[in-house]
């Protein structure tokens, strides 16, 4: 197939990584990001756009992002009339951290179809890719996110405290109490910003505290801002076999990482970096250590940017390559 050929790529939400890849692979991309208060009304909505993108493209190739799951059953089953080779960036949607349901057991039987289906599907570490890709009868390739352009890096704005950056959606896989109750042992000596939805908390916290404020969705300038003036950007999962999209976003503006003590993240992020157990006092260890190691992190986390660019290229050539022949 050649690489001039009609390509699309398809979202079921605004997300960093499918904007970057979708350039990168040269596709047109199209966002489907309306709210609606029913989620079986968004769904039907979100099908009815994505069949109609279909029809009036007719591609050769269609990139997807799973998640949504739903999205990548239905272009598995189009797939079948359309003829178009199908590429699914799945990052680490697998449901292997909750428990056996029959929500669960629904979920993996859509998966694994779509995986059959798939010519490629995409994942952040090959143990995602052995196990949940090539052992469900899928091809697989491994392809961390790129490192965002988010400007130059500039020198922290705040030298009166030192500022942390906690880039988070408060979805159920990150720590907040245990990072709530961390800080609060801080003092004013530090400061915490914390990005996302907070409403999700579902806790009588306050939106501003002592050493720390609630910004809620705020957009890429006042992202990038919040980002410029912090020391230190903190991301966090529960979860392993995940890789979080706030490091690369740390990553490609200098900044010392305080991140999960997971073997995914410990691997990828190797250097510029301390990990934390997901409980307070692992959380307040780290924060310190961060700031007492700073120069050293600093100098360690501009080496790592430059090698895992260089890494990123010579892998994406290759899938490239490889989708593309």
């Amino acid at each position: 197939m050649m690489e001039n050929g009609k390509k699309i790529w398809i979202t079921w939400e605004h997300q960093r990584r499918s904007i970057v890849l979708s350039k990168e692979f040269g596709c047109k991309l199209y966002i489907y990001d309306k709210n609606y208060s029913n989620k079986a009304l968004r769904y039907l909505s979100a099908i009815l756009f994505t069949f109609i993108v279909v029809i009036r493209n007719r591609p050769e190739i269609i990139f997807c992002q799973n998640p949504s799951v739903v999205l990548a059953f239905q272009l598995s089953l189009l797939k079948t009339f359309f003829t178009y080779k199908l590429i699914v960036d799945r990052h680490s949607n697998f449901m292997f951290n909750l428990e056996d349901s029959f929500k669960k057991k629904i979920f993996t039987i859509v998966s694994d179809y779509s995986i059959r289906v798939a010519d490629l599907t995409i994942v952040t570490n090959e143990f995602l890719k052995n196990n949940y890709i090539e052992n469900k009868n899928g091809r697989g390739v491994v392809l961390q996110d790129k490192i965002p352009d988010m400007g130059k890096i500039l020198k922290e704005t705040d030298r009166s405290r030192k500022t942390v950056f906690f880039i988070t959606s408060f979805s159920r896989d990150e720590p907040i109490l245990e990072v709530l109750e961390a800080i609060d042992g801080l003092g004013s000596e530090y400061y915490f910003y914390f990005s996302g939805d907070y409403k999700k908390l579902n806790e009588d916290i306050p939106v501003k505290g002592v050493n720390y404020e609630f910004t809620g969705f705020i957009d890429e300038d006042k992202f990038c801002s919040v980002l410029d003036s912090s020391h230190a950007v903190m991301v966090f999962t529960k979860h392993e076999h995940t890789l979080t999209c706030g490091a690369y976003e740390g990553l490609a503006k200098g900044k010392p990482l305080i991140l999960s003590n997971t073997k995914a993240i410990k691997d990828y992020f190797k250097s510029g970096s301390v990990y934390c157990d997901m409980n307070s006092a692992s959380i307040k260890r780290g924060i310190v250590e961060c700031f007492e190691n700073y120069s050293e992190l600093k100098m360690q986390v501009l080496e790592l940017r430059l090698e895992l660019e260089k890494s990123w290229n010579e892998k994406f050539n290759d899938i490239r390559t490889s989708i593309f022949q």
